[in-house]
């Protein structure tokens, strides 16, 4: 781990603030996907609350990519798992992941999903990405490794700090 990594803790409240702003960013464009999809592990909390806030009609599926193996240690490549795609054809999709930074995983979805009507959304994206989610919560500084609530066991783990994370 780098260890002139700088750490932006994101509590619950926050986690529920962004994920209504990017409800009202939807709203507001009058769009409403058929379908959410969660990328894990990241975006599956965020994916679950914006289902309730667009409503029952809006199915929750998941999709497992992996791009990073630790805090700041990125694999070559995003690994996507099996998933039947034949379930989300022809539907409007959203893609909902927790951060965009380097826009690799969500660009090796879109490219695996290619053809659809697919938007994306996330609660953060880095001031650098080149390319933003269609909707999202807020820009976040790049020097800043976004720990949110759902990962502060495995950012113990790996950092050895547990002072009131744990």
């Amino acid at each position: 781990m780098n260890d002139n990594i700088k750490f932006q803790f994101v509590n619950w409240v926050d986690v529920v603030g962004l994920c209504n702003s990017i409800y009202e960013k939807m709203v507001a464009d009058c769009y409403k996907p058929d379908i959410i999809v969660g990328l894990l592990r990241g975006g599956i909390i965020p994916a679950r609350i914006l289902c309730d806030l667009l409503g029952n009609d809006v199915n929750l599926f998941t999709i497992d990519i992996k791009l990073y193996n630790g805090i700041g240690e990125r694999s070559e490549k995003p690994i996507i798992q099996k998933f039947e795609e034949d379930l989300i054809r022809g539907k409007k999709i959203c893609i909902v992941d927790d951060v965009i930074d380097s826009y690799v995983t969500m660009n090796a979805i879109l490219n695996h999903l290619s053809g659809e009507n697919i938007k994306t959304a996330t609660l953060h994206c880095k001031k650098s990405s080149k390319i933003r989610s269609d909707y999202y919560g807020e820009i976040v500084d790049d020097d800043k490794w976004l720990v949110y609530e759902w990962e502060r066991h495995e950012f113990a783990r790996e950092t050895k700090i547990r002072s009131e994370l744990c």
